[in-house]
């Protein structure tokens, strides 16, 4: 009787069964699927999901989150999967940050005057997608000696993102 109780035991063990085991106490297999987890401002979130397999069976969860992707910050996403009576429960974080810097467009001006004339800057157009920026122009003209003259226009938004965008002027005889 002996030698057959440590046998069975023995094929227990090889087929991964275990008498001793409290289903409590158990913990599911899982693994975050790929996906994205850091996207700039304004950029659409693709959840790559979960995998979570208790013994041979494979759990379907279900994602709950409430990402801003308008605003920065860390925002988690939870999956819940159920066995039974058990849940459990996975997170996954999702970082949203301004990585992006502005774009400048040059508005159309009149950009080649004769030495004497007056020159006005037609200045150009900011747009940010945290909507946040300031805007530096830097560079003079002088409209009483002929040659090119660059003004740069530096904007610059809130994460420090910054972006350059030049102007060229000529003064001509």
């Amino acid at each position: 009787m002996k030698k057959i109780g440590i046998s069975f035991m023995i094929l227990m063990l090889l087929l991964g069964i275990s008498a001793c085991v409290n289903p409590a106490t158990v913990i599911p297999e899982y693994r975050l699927l790929p996906s994205k987890d850091t996207i700039d401002i304004g950029e659409v979130w693709v959840d790559g999901g979960i995998y979570v397999k208790y013994g041979v069976k494979v759990l379907e969860a279900t994602a709950t989150h409430s990402i801003n992707n308008q605003q920065e910050g860390m925002y988690e996403v939870t999956y819940t999967a159920t066995n039974n009576s058990r849940t459990y429960i996975f997170k996954r974080y999702v970082q949203v940050l301004d990585q992006t810097p502005p774009v400048i467009s040059l508005n159309p001006g009149i950009d080649t005057i004769k030495i004497g004339e007056t020159w006005i800057d037609s200045s150009v157009q900011v747009t940010d997608n945290s909507g946040t920026y300031t805007l530096v122009t830097q560079g003079v003209v002088n409209i009483a000696q002929a040659g090119t003259y660059i003004i740069t226009y530096i904007a610059t938004d809130s994460r420090g993102n910054e972006t350059k965008a030049y102007r060229y002027v000529s003064i001509i005889t």
